[in-house]
């Protein structure tokens, strides 16, 4: 119960959640009121023992033997005789594990959680709230929707461990029929700075980048362009392990969903927390839609983008449209018509990673630095091999 009161998203959780640092009331006097009624609602909930629900219905059934004998058959809870250390110990989460137990101690050894309702408040505005409490990294996936009173009902996934998007706040996706969710991913990639090798100036402008953002400061969305395997996306998600406890959290969008992007920022917007909106692999086709969603939300659209949301994307490719030569002829064809048309063409297909505050670029490494690369990950995968035959076989 007391992972519920943590872990879900509610008015209050979600006002504390965008309440002001500064204020000294986060939540407002009714719905003060109604958190500490809840409160000693869930206690008395959380106090409930399966002897006593046993109990009730034996006492209900009456001389049914055959139903007096299934209850008797029925286990107690597992959480029933353990110490309220052990109870306190579940539900580590992603995020803050310390500040999660901290908050279910409290709980768990108060006679009245009613007087807890100001540490709650507290700890939603520092971890936030629902999904966002438990998680540090999330995809963005649309999913069938199911109409349902008061919104939709997302078929295949607990709705503990998803925010879903109703239409009820206007937030249904473009594609008919199915709705957005923030998936919070349970194991993301581990790595950490101090695990990559090599291009530390590289990271270090993106790391820097990230600190003014966390700190409130002027921030730019970043384009990360370079080839395969020289730790670009690696150096994105080690930013979520890295200053998840300083309130980051990394959001992965799918390059077919970048039309999604004002949805996902009305989910996002007025909320304490910092989010990157990952796109990794970023490159386009000829009059995709996404390409100007992307375009429309860099440069400031109907959508404004929060102060608190950033776009970091990996490309292998500088320019991230495809350019043909078909394009260019039009600039020598003689036709003062087709002359600016393929000029505006270019420039609109060579304008994108300049939307972008930021380029990053990732050089393929030179023979020295692979191989100071390749020394690296065998010592740092415990390999006891040769240096000489590890470069030959480099």
């Amino acid at each position: 119960m007391g992972a519920a009161c943590l872990a879900g998203e509610s008015d209050a959780s979600y006002q504390a959640g965008v309440g002001d640092a500064a204020s000294s009331a986060l939540f407002g006097k009714t719905l003060a009121e109604a958190v500490r009624n809840d409160l000693a609602q869930l206690q008395v909930i959380a106090g409930i023992r399966s002897e006593w629900i046993k109990d009730a219905i034996l006492h209900l059934c009456g001389d049914d033997e055959a139903i007096r004998e299934a209850v008797m058959k029925l286990p107690p809870w597992v959480n029933d005789n353990i110490s309220w250390q052990q109870k306190a110990s579940g539900f580590d989460g992603a995020v803050a594990p310390d500040r999660v137990r901290e908050m279910k101690e409290l709980l768990l050894k108060s006679d009245s959680w009613t007087d807890c309702a100001k540490e709650l408040a507290e700890f939603h505005r520092s971890c936030g709230s629902g999904i966002f409490s438990r998680y540090r990294s999330f995809v963005w996936r649309r999913t069938p929707a199911l109409a349902m009173t008061g919104g939709y009902n997302i078929p295949g996934i607990d709705p503990a461990y998803q925010v879903s998007i109703s239409c009820i706040d206007g937030s249904s996706t473009p594609d008919t029929g199915t709705t957005g969710s923030f998936i919070g991913v349970g194991s993301p990639d581990p790595v950490k700075f101090a695990d990559l090798i090599s291009y530390e100036l590289e990271r270090e402008e993106v790391i820097q980048n990230t600190l003014h953002f966390l700190d409130g400061k002027p921030a730019n969305n970043i384009l990360l362009y370079g080839d395969r395997g020289t730790g670009k996306s690696s150096t994105v998600k080690a930013l979520a392990n890295e200053f998840h406890s300083r309130g980051l959290r990394i959001i992965e969008v799918p390059k077919g969903l970048l039309a999604d992007f004002p949805l996902i920022i009305r989910r996002l917007t007025g909320r304490n927390l910092k989010f990157i909106l990952f796109v990794d692999d970023l490159s386009f086709e000829d009059n995709e839609e996404n390409f100007t969603a992307l375009k429309a939300i860099l440069e400031g659209g109907v959508e404004i983008k929060p102060d608190n949301v950033l776009i970091y994307a990996t490309s292998n490719r500088k320019h991230l449209i495809k350019e043909k030569f078909s394009e260019r002829a039009g600039l020598g064809s003689g036709s003062i018509e087709d002359e600016v048309r393929a000029a505006d063409t270019i420039q609109e297909k060579l304008s994108l990673s300049d939307r972008f505050g930021m380029t990053v670029v990732f050089s393929s490494p030179d023979k020295k630095t692979y191989l100071e690369i390749v020394e690296g990950i065998a010592k740092k995968r415990g390999l006891d091999v040769d240096r000489e035959y590890l470069h030959r076989e480099a």
